[in-house]
Formats: structure tokens, C-alpha cells, sequence
């Protein structure tokens, strides 16, 4: 067996074997009868040392080997060969801490972000504005920020500690707001001087500088709350994997919902009387008084305290001539605790209250990869070599003086055996394969495993013909439809996020057919690759402070364009399928990676090609259906991957035009296109730009273009309002889908409800969606207006954001249509 020494059980189960393909007795008993069924009437005396009874038990025990690696943990079938080690994100199986956390969808999940990512905020509030207060538009926070003792928000002399917070939480809450939200205002609270005056009667036992600086520590936390964090361990307590990672990803510490109190609007006396009252130590409280700064009257226990607008009491915790206004005694008088000893053990119970943990580690710890054991799945040992050497097929033959009949009495009874050999061998390929066909790659090139006997089976050379190993991969490749069963492997990691994807009803193929199910294959690999973000973040609206962050999408973008490829692939009835896939870069015949040393001439000198395709004109658009000329120079018939074998990396994103350079190297017009790996491949290299920019398209046609679509969300052009006088409800929870339309697109109503529905299903139910459909020059001109607004947002110019909104918002308009109208495809 193939267990380590150091691995097997100390004992043996004595009760049923786990898999009938472990019996040995039960496969031999079965071989037997099958032989006695399969021999009809002709049957031969025969005893345990007969040649077919050995022949029978050595292919059962070979079975039983196969079973029990098929039953090795799953870890160790998943696990990479080379290190043991089992990597769940090239599996697809991402661990709890990347599947399970969503973007905020909350106020307390927004609290519990800024919380986390920005260090000086010790606490936060999200007021979700009314359209009365917001000039009509719904969907809009007020943010009003807590900040630490180090970040002053009453410095008087320098606000630039003030700013860079209000800037970070501001950076945060966009890269993580929920689409059509936004923030409509957000402030810092002033912190009001508070004292409480109290006599306050302690035990004897009690250390009179614990008791005070626990008391101190308290009523500040009453007045201004802090929430507290906790290590994964401790919070894990009685809560299941999903509670524990409900909400946005917490990377300082993980925060219980009662942590996050409220902003106190009011605070009653007797609620500070009641905090004191239930210290370890404390034995009554009389004499209570409060004062706080600018009031004009003092409170006492039956009083209620209004908190002033924006702010938020701070308790004075110093002294006055020596002494602390809450005064403590016990039966031995009054006590004195030494002031530097209360601030002491004051600051530390602040420390400690604060304190932040590195849960990175404890996640890894708890939710890393399962252990396994580093296995040679593929290994095969031929069954021929566990004979007895009388038969002289094993490692050792015959003896050198054997008469040429005895030769070929064992060469024949090999030759018997090696079909055996050649399926046992292939089962073996095929487990070593599971690590393959459970992932994204979905098994590469093929999805059934064979191996060479060569090497394996004793003395083969003479029984193999010129050609076996073409003829054997020609007659696995024959029964292996790939894209098929690719499929059905992504499809059920799909399915372990509860996801799934069809291809598009009436798409005029058949179930069948080899193209669609490539199309299919192409879009599950790209949903379940980007599964993490397309599920975290399908509420997550649009960077508008870091446009380049996420490629400056929305959340829901990544699988609305995904479907929206299926739809437009099924149109235009043509895919890259013609290409083979092949997962080592060396065996690819389109395509060749760039020189490490010219990689960051690449980065820094070569131009997006997108903004070249733009300029293309409108009849390039069309779909071709074989060769033609255009102004740029010939473009060749037919699909330009056509027999040829295109890395796996390369392939999965060649139909993304937003990956794709255009440079000069010598005098060479060169296109390259990133990988999924970020390594970047020449794809081109041509005598001028225009004939790169048109093959290129042509190219990008065949595969599949990227749908090119963008999300406009009408909360953010709410600052042309001012000009426009509209009421508040353009901007309410409303957003419009701009996608380009080509003109054999334009005039497909079908195509064109399909791509609706694809937008509109992607939408959360409480945003009302609406589709644009531009032609090329429409499309242009929005570029132009989106490119200028987006940079507009990005910048403190509030007329310059005005004006970019309002231009984009009245581009919208004009092109929108009426309702009985809808659909209808603009062109210029």
C-alpha cells in the first residue's frame, strides 16, 4: 500500500471494510464468478495455484490499491505534489475569511468598517438622512466621527490631524458604500468638559487607586462609548462559522453588536449612579452631582442631561488642588489615592479597552488549509511485477538460456496482461488528475488522464507499436468531451456558493453542441475565479474617490458581465473555442511572454489599446463573416486562433480589451495582453498602428468581446441638482446600465431583452435600473462625459462637479427613452 510507515493505524478493524473495493476476498469471489458466468459449459478442474486463478488474484489485490488511494483524505487528493500543501484558492475552495464576509449592508456593518480600517476613530455613527434633509434625496448618511485623544477635534491651532481622519474615513466609506449611497455630510463631535462630583463609600479591602481609576474609566466610557474588540478565539464562543464572519471582513478585532451603542442624544443621572454603584469595591454612592461645560445649572440623580447637537460629554479626570471631585471613604475615613497611581492604572484600563489584535493570524491558524500528506497519485506499479518469477513476465524475465518458444509464451501472457496494465495505469492518471478537474482549470486541455506503460510494465519495448502513445492519447482525446464535462466540474464548485450559471434560453443551440458549452465553461471559470468579490461585493457601489481601485467598477458589474458575455457570444455565434487550451506556457503556439526585463517597459511605455478601439469606425464593429479589407489593410479570414494552442492564463481573459497594450519596439508596432497571472504575452506585431488596432478588434470579435458596460449611479450626479432644480427622486436609489451596441445588435430585440434581464437580475430589488444602448459614436461622446465627470468627483471643485455632472445627467436624458419606448437603440 502506499502509506508510510509513520502514517498506518497501531491496529487493524476486524469489522466491514469501509468500500467494497477494499475486499479482496469479496473482488476475488466476484472474479470468480463472473469467470465461471463467461465460461459457459466449457469449464476446467483448476486449484489455487492454477495460472488464471493467480492472474485472477493478483488484478483483484492491484484493485484493491486503486480503491484505497480513491479513499485518501480529500486534502491529500487536492494537495500539490511537490508541497504537500493543499492551496484553496487555485481549488476555488476560498477559505471562510474570503468566502463568507460581505461589503457593508448594515449602519452597524459600516460602524464596525471604519472602526476596523482607520486607527484613530474610536467611534463612528451612520444616520441615514431623510429626503427632508437632503434636498429629496433619499440614501445618504451623516457621518459623525469620535475621534481619539491623540486626534484632538478641539485643537484650536492646527486642524490638519482633523482633516487627514475625516479623509481616511472618507476613502474607506467610498471604496466599501453600497450602490446609490453616499455620504451627505460628515463631522467630527466636539467633546463638552464634564465632571461628576460624588462621595462614594468603598470596602476596607478595597484599593482606594483601583477603585477610583475604574471608576473614572467607567463613567467616560458611559458618556462617550468605545467599543471593545475581541480575539477570534474569545468571540467564537457559541457562534457558528457564518455569524462569526457576518459583515465586512475585521482585521483589528472582531466587535459584539453590543458594542455599539448608540450616539447618546441624553444621559440620565441615575444611569451614571447605577455604573458607579456596580463597581467591584463600591458599597454606595450618594452626594451626585454633574456639570458640564456651558450649561448653566448643575444635574442631579432625577435629572436628565441633554447632550448638545455634534457632540459628546468628556469626563474631566484630573484633579482639583490635589484632590479628584468623586471622594472616597471607608470606615476608616477619607481616602487619598495618589494621582499619578489613578491615571496610571486609568490609562491602562483605556489600553485595554483600545486594544486591537492581528487576526490575519488567527484565521490562518483556524481556517487555513486542512494538513495532508505529499502523494504520488499517478504512480503505477505494474501488476506483472508482483508475479512469481516462474512466469518471467516481472522485473527479472526469464533466464538468459530459455528457449525461444518460452519467450514467446511469456511475451504472449504479457501482452494478455497489458490491457489490464494500461487501465489500471490510466485509473491512476485519472486520480492524479482530481487536483486538475476540481479548479478553475477544470482539468486544461482534457478531462480524462492516461500514462505511458513504458517505464512501468518489465521488457514492454518489443510489444508496443511505432505510434502507441499518439494512438492512445487520439483514442482518450475521442471520448472525452472536454468542455462538456469541464462544465460539469465548475458547475459543482459553483454550487458550494450556492451559484450557478445557464447559458442563455434560446441562444439557437443545442445542448450538445461543443460552442455553447465552451461559451459556458468560459464564463463559469470567470465567475468562479472571481467568486470572492462578485459575492462580498455585489452591493458595493462604484470608487468615485479611487477610480482605479476594483478597475473602477461597481460590485455587480463582474457578474453582469459575465452573463452579458454569454448573451453576446450566443448572438454573435462565434468563440475562441477553435483555440486549444493548454496549461504550460512553452506548448502555446499563438502568443509568446514577454522577457522579464522588457516587462516594466510594457508597464511604463506602452499605451491602453482601448482608447484606439474607440476611434475605430462604426462598420468595424460588425462581426465578419469571413475575410474582408478595410482602410487599415487586410484582415484574414476565418477564426484567428484557429488550430492553435493558446496558454490557459491568456486565454481566459483575451476577450477583456482593457488588458490589452499597444507599443513600439524598434520600428515594430507591438500588442500585448496581460494574463490572468499578470504576466504579459505578445499577441502582435505589425507594420502600423491601424493594422494592429483592426486585427487586434478582429481578434477580440472572435473570442468574445468584453461587454462594455458601465453603471452610472444618479446619487452620485446629485450635485448638478442646484442647477437643474430637479426634485430629489432622479437621485434615489437609480442608476443607468450604459452598454455599447453594435448595429446587428441594435436591431436584435431579442439580444437586447436579454441583456436587460441579465442587467436587471443583477440589481438589488430596491434600485429601479434602466438600460442605455449606445452606438459606437454615442458611446464615444459618453466616454468623454463619464471620463470628465469621474475626474470631476476625484477633486474639491464643487462647480467643476456640478458642471461635469450635469453634463453626463442631460447626455443621460436626451438619450433615455419614453416609456412606451424602451430599449430603443441611440446612435449620435
Amino acid at each position: 500500500m502506499s502509506d508510510t510507515p509513520a502514517t498506518l493505524p497501531a491496529t487493524l478493524p476486524t469489522g466491514p471494510l469501509p468500500d467494497d473495493g477494499l475486499d479482496y476476498v469479496a473482488l476475488r469471489e466476484e472474479g470468480v464468478r463472473l469467470t465461471q458466468r463467461l465460461s459457459g459449459r466449457i469449464w476446467t478442474d483448476y486449484n489455487f495455484s492454477d495460472p488464471g486463478v493467480t492472474t485472477l488474484e493478483q488484478l483483484c489485490f492491484s484493485l484493491t490499491e486503486l480503491s484505497y488511494r480513491a479513499l485518501y483524505p480529500i486534502a491529500d487528493l487536492l494537495a500539490d505534489p511537490r508541497s504537500g500543501q493543499v492551496n484553496l484558492w487555485r481549488q476555488a475552495l476560498y477559505p471562510a475569511y474570503a468566502a463568507l464576509p460581505t461589503n457593508p449592508v448594515t449602519v452597524d456593518d459600516l460602524r464596525r468598517l471604519v472602526l476596523d480600517r482607520v486607527p484613530h476613530v474610536a467611534n463612528v455613527w451612520f444616520t441615514p438622512l431623510t429626503p427632508d434633509q437632503a434636498e429629496g434625496v433619499a440614501g445618504l448618511y451623516d457621518i459623525q466621527l469620535y475621534l481619539t485623544a491623540d486626534e484632538d477635534c478641539d485643537c484650536a491651532t492646527d486642524r490638519r490631524p482633523v482633516a487627514r481622519e475625516v479623509t481616511r474615513v472618507l476613502d474607506r466609506y467610498a471604496a466599501h458604500r453600497a450602490l446609490c449611497e453616499d455620504v451627505g455630510r460628515i463631522g467630527v463631535l466636539s467633546r463638552v468638559p464634564t465632571e461628576v462630583s460624588a462621595t462614594v463609600l468603598i470596602a476596607n479591602e478595597a484599593d482606594p487607586a483601583q477603585v477610583q481609576a475604574e471608576l473614572l474609566f467607567a463613567l467616560g466610557l458611559r458618556l462617550a462609548p468605545e467599543p471593545k474588540r475581541q480575539t477570534l478565539k474569545r468571540y467564537a464562543a457559541g457562534r457558528t462559522t457564518s455569524d462569526i464572519f457576518d459583515g465586512p471582513l475585521m482585521v483589528r478585532g472582531l466587535i459584539d453588536s453590543d458594542q455599539l451603542q448608540p450616539l447618546p442624544t441624553s444621559v440620565a443621572v441615575a444611569d451614571l449612579l447605577q455604573v458607579m454603584a456596580a463597581l467591584p469595591g463600591v458599597t454606595l454612592v450618594q452626594d451626585l452631582t454633574v456639570r458640564v461645560a456651558g450649561a448653566e445649572q448643575s444635574y442631579g440623580e432625577d435629572d436628565v442631561i441633554a447632550v448638545p447637537e455634534d457632540s459628546l460629554l468628556r469626563l474631566f479626570t484630573g484633579t482639583v488642588a490635589g484632590k479628584f471631585p468623586i471622594r472616597l471613604v471607608n470606615a476608616n475615613g477619607v481616602c487619598r489615592p495618589d494621582p499619578d497611581k489613578v491615571q496610571r492604572r486609568l490609562n491602562r484600563l483605556w489600553d485595554e479597552q483600545r486594544r486591537t489584535y492581528d487576526l490575519w493570524a488567527e484565521y490562518r491558524e483556524d481556517y487555513g488549509p486542512p494538513p495532508a500528506l505529499r502523494r504520488d497519485l499517478a504512480a503505477y506499479t505494474s501488476v506483472q511485477d508482483q508475479f512469481p518469477n516462474v512466469y518471467g513476465v516481472n522485473a527479472y524475465g526469464l533466464p538468459a538460456h530459455s528457449p525461444p518458444p518460452r519467450r514467446g509464451q511469456a511475451r504472449q501472457f504479457k501482452g494478455y496482461l497489458m490491457p489490464f496494465d494500461q487501465l489500471m495505469a490510466d485509473y491512476f492518471s485519472q486520480l492524479g488528475l482530481i487536483r486538475d478537474l476540481f479548479s478553475p482549470k477544470a482539468g486544461g486541455d482534457a478531462t480524462y488522464a492516461w500514462q505511458s506503460l513504458r517505464g512501468i510494465v518489465p521488457d514492454v519495448e518489443p510489444l508496443l507499436r511505432t505510434g502507441y502513445e499518439t494512438g492512445l492519447a487520439d483514442i482518450v482525446a475521442s471520448v472525452d468531451p472536454v468542455a462538456q464535462r469541464q462544465s460539469g466540474f465548475l458547475g459543482f464548485l459553483l454550487s458550494l456558493y450556492a451559484e450557478r450559471l445557464i447559458p442563455p434560453a434560446n441562444s439557437g443551440r443545442s445542448e450538445d453542441d461543443g460552442v455553447a458549452y465552451g461559451m459556458l465553461v468560459r464564463a463559469q471559470r470567470a465567475l468562479l475565479r472571481r467568486m470572492v468579490r462578485a459575492t462580498a461585493d455585489r452591493n458595493r457601489g462604484f470608487d468615485y474617490r479611487h477610480p482605479a481601485r476594483h478597475a473602477g467598477g461597481a460590485g455587480m458589474e463582474i457578474r453582469t458581465r459575465i452573463e452579458l458575455d454569454l448573451v453576446s457570444l450566443s448572438a454573435i455565434g462565434d468563440y475562441g473555442q477553435d483555440a486549444t487550451p493548454v496549461s504550460e506556457p512553452d506548448r502555446a503556439t499563438f502568443g509568446r511572454l514577454v522577457d522579464a526585463d522588457q516587462q516594466v517597459e510594457v508597464e511604463e511605455r506602452f499605451l491602453p489599446l482601448a482608447r484606439f478601439l474607440e476611434d475605430l469606425p462604426e462598420e468595424t464593429l460588425a462581426p465578419q463573416a469571413g475575410g474582408r479589407q478595410s482602410d487599415a489593410g487586410p484582415v484574414a479570414a476565418g477564426h484567428p486562433l484557429a488550430g492553435h494552442r493558446v496558454a490557459e492564463p491568456l486565454l481566459d481573459v483575451m476577450a477583456d480589451a482593457s488588458r490589452y497594450r499597444i507599443g513600439y519596439w524598434s520600428k515594430t508596432v507591438v500588442v500585448v495582453c496581460r494574463d490572468a497571472n499578470g504576466r504579459w504575452w505578445v499577441i502582435g506585431e505589425h507594420t502600423s498602428v491601424s493594422i494592429a488596432v483592426v486585427t487586434t478588434h478582429h481578434l477580440l470579435r472572435a473570442v468574445g468581446f468584453r461587454r462594455r458596460l458601465t453603471l452610472v449611479e444618479h446619487t452620485l450626479l446629485r450635485y448638478a441638482q442646484p442647477l437643474t432644480q430637479d426634485d430629489g427622486g432622479y437621485y434615489s436609489f437609480r442608476l443607468t446600465a450604459v452598454l455599447h451596441a453594435a448595429p446587428h445588435e441594435a436591431s436584435d430585440t431579442d439580444w437586447r431583452r436579454k441583456a436587460e434581464a441579465v442587467v436587471r437580475q443583477n440589481t438589488p430589488a430596491h434600485i429601479a435600473v434602466e438600460c442605455l444602448f449606445l452606438d459606437h459614436e454615442g458611446m464615444r461622446r459618453f466616454r468623454e462625459h463619464h471620463t470628465d465627470w469621474i475626474r470631476a468627483l476625484t477633486q474639491a471643485d464643487p462647480a467643476r462637479r456640478a458642471e461635469a455632472s450635469l453634463r453626463l445627467q442631460r447626455f443621460l436624458q436626451s438619450r433615455h427613452e419614453p416609456a412606451h419606448g424602451r430599449g430603443r437603440h441611440h446612435g449620435h
